[in-house]
C-alpha cells in the first residue's frame, strides 16, 4: 500500500536486483522512504512475492506459484499453464489489486533452456521479469537472511 517502506529491492530491465542484502531504503535527508503511489507500492509487493516461496508463511497460502515450476521443463505447454494460474495469484496476493491497479494481462514465454519471461501489464504499464531458477533461489535467500537473521 502508499505509504509502506521502501527496501532497496528493484526490478529494472526485467532483473530483480539490490545491492548486497535487503534493507530499508532512505531518503537523501536520512528519513525512511515510503512508496508513494500505488504502482510503486505494487512493484515492491510483486517482488516480495517473487521471492517468497508459495506456503512459506505459516498458515497462508501466500508466495509465488513460480516455486511449483523450478524444476519443471519450461516448454510452450507450462507457460500457458503458467499464465492463468499466475494471473489468479498475483489477484489474490497483491494488494494493489483490490482496489487502486487493474491486471490485465499476464504472459509468459520460455526462454530455453531453463528461463522465462513474465510479462505483467498492470493499469496500462507493461512489467517485464526475466527469471529462472537461480534469480528466484538467489532472491529468495536474500529476502529470508533478512528476516531469518
Amino acid at each position: 500500500m502508499v505509504g509502506d517502506l521502501k527496501t532497496n529491492l528493484k526490478l529494472e530491465a526485467g532483473r530483480m536486483t539490490c545491492h548486497g542484502s535487503l534493507d530499508i531504503e532512505l531518503t537523501a535527508a536520512g528519513d525512511l522512504a515510503v512508496t508513494e503511489t500505488p504502482y510503486e507500492s505494487f512493484i515492491q509487493h510483486l517482488i516480495m512475492w517473487l521471492g517468497t516461496p508459495r506456503s512459506e508463511i505459516a498458515g497462508r497460502q501466500a508466495g509465488s506459484i513460480l516455486y511449483d515450476y523450478l524444476h519443471e521443463k519450461l516448454t510452450r505447454t507450462t507457460a500457458a499453464e503458467l499464465e492463468i494460474l499466475l494471473q489468479h495469484d498475483l489477484e489474490e496476493s497483491i494488494p494493489e489489486f483490490a482496489d487502486q491497479l487493474v491486471l490485465e494481462h499476464v504472459s509468459c514465454q520460455p526462454i530455453p533452456p531453463n528461463r522465462m519471461r513474465i510479462r505483467i501489464q498492470a493499469s496500462g504499464q507493461n512489467i517485464d521479469i526475466l527469471t529462472g531458477e537461480s534469480d528466484l533461489s538467489w532472491l529468495s535467500s536474500v529476502i529470508a537472511d533478512a528476516f531469518l537473521t
